[in-house]
């Protein structure tokens, strides 16, 4: 045994001497992280099947379009705040957490203002069930954006333990209720009250045991200026990115009917969950990035670059041949969705090395360039779901999500670099 682990510990040093990796950081928090991810994408995986099949096409396709009419909301909330509070909290600064809820409560009273307003325009079309349904969601999104800065709070503690577990609770209360209650009913508002319901609690009882751990202190004007400062800056960033996530749906939604929109959302389904992948690799990152210089990272950031796409593919590789039997086997009813899925599998390829991008901007707070590369990337993308969606349908949006994706990755590596270089050469002049 002893034998084993010396020659163990010599095979990970090798790698880590060609990779240039922490790999006993990324020992520490990838298990954890890797293991959350695992497990809620088995389960996430079970309810996508569910859905597949015990709901119909019309209910299913209702159900993704309201959930993306309250995501499509968020852009006026404050949505950077979190990464603002993981930031902070890992330069010592524990009191960042309650100034963290607070804000979001009080900034985000105006997403909350338009969830009544799209709630009221429902009602007055006559429309019960959609009236219901997002006053249900949207009052939880708003409570749980808030208490879910305590997440971002063991992020920033980089206990990635207690972020595991924090986070697969959440991923198992709502998987499971969600699968009892279409035991029960069909009924898409009893499936979000008794999923908001408990989401809700679990939040609570989490917020309150972390916020028993910390000493009592209230945020100086200086941190609090810091975190807003970066929040409203990140947030206007996530706006448009938000818009671009959520306009494929809305737009299917309004050209083909809710049965179309439910073909394209299973399509989407795995390269969606590679998207929670990237923000896992994000919140590993960031932490630990925030502790380099801008010039140690850049001098490293085409090789993680590199290794983000190699990675990436190998994952495409395995997906696109596996997917024909998935929805074979697990989802019969959508076929056709196959072919979309594979297409989508560029989101695959670029998500990893985007996110350690992304991770990079955040660490070191660089606010222009994801302005510059988000911006343009996604209102290209936005543009191009719309003519696509209204001309050629799910394939149009497929191929403009597919496109989009590659032009805002390849954009935003070239943003990169010219202007990480640009600031470096004024830190030398200086």
């Amino acid at each position: 045994m002893t034998s084993f682990k010396v020659r163990a510990e010599k095979w990970l040093l090798q790698i880590q001497k060609y990779s240039h990796l922490d790999l006993a950081y990324l020992g520490r928090a990838g298990f954890w992280s890797g293991l959350d991810f695992i497990l809620s994408s088995i389960l996430g995986l079970a309810l996508t099947v569910f859905f597949a099949n015990l709901l119909s096409r019309e209910t299913y396709g209702v159900y993704r379009y309201i959930l993306s009419l309250l995501g499509t909301l968020e852009i006026l909330t404050l949505a950077s705040v979190n990464d603002a509070v993981t930031r902070t909290v890992a330069q010592g600064h524990e009191e960042a957490l309650d100034y963290g809820v607070k804000l979001q409560l009080r900034w985000n009273l105006i997403y909350l203002a338009a969830v009544f307003s799209a709630a009221g325009y429902y009602f007055f079309q006559g429309n019960k069930l959609f009236t219901a349904a997002i006053l249900i969601v949207g009052v939880y999104a708003y409570l749980k954006s808030a208490l879910w800065t305590c997440r971002s709070f063991w992020l920033g503690k980089k206990d990635f333990r207690m972020v595991a577990i924090y986070s697969f609770t959440i991923t198992i209360v709502h998987i499971l209720t969600i699968i009892a209650t279409l035991f029960f009913t069909k009924n898409i508002l009893v499936i979000f009250l008794t999923d908001s319901l408990s989401a809700l609690c679990v939040n609570l009882f989490f917020y309150q045991k972390t916020k028993a751990l910390i000493p009592p202190k209230k945020a100086d004007e200086k941190l609090k200026k810091d975190i807003f400062g970066y929040s409203l800056h990140g947030s206007v960033i996530k706006a448009i990115a938000t818009l671009a996530a959520y306009i494929d749906k809305l737009v299917l939604f309004q050209f083909l009917g809710p049965a179309q929109l439910a073909v394209y959302s299973l399509a989407a389904a795995a390269p969606e969950r590679i998207k929670g992948l990237s923000k896992i690799l994000v919140n590993i990152a960031a932490p630990k990035l925030a502790e380099r210089s801008l010039k140690d990272i850049e001098q490293s950031f085409n090789r993680r670059m590199r290794q983000g796409l190699l990675l990436g593919l190998l994952l495409a590789v395995i997906y696109v041949p596996a997917a024909p039997l998935v929805f074979k086997y697990l989802m019969p009813r959508y076929l056709e969705s196959v072919i979309y899925s594979q297409w989508l599998s560029i989101i695959f390829v670029l998500s990893i090395s985007g996110a350690y991008a992304a991770g990079a901007n955040q660490a070191q707070r660089l606010i222009k360039i994801p302005y510059i590369s988000s911006t343009i990337s996604n209102i290209f993308i936005i543009g191009a779901i719309i003519i696509g969606g209204a001309f050629w349908g799910i394939t149009g949006v497929v191929l403009a999500r597919a496109i989009g994706s590659l032009f805002g990755f390849l954009f935003g590596w070239l943003i990169w670099k010219t202007e990480v270089k640009k600031m470096l050469r004024q830190e030398i002049k200086s």
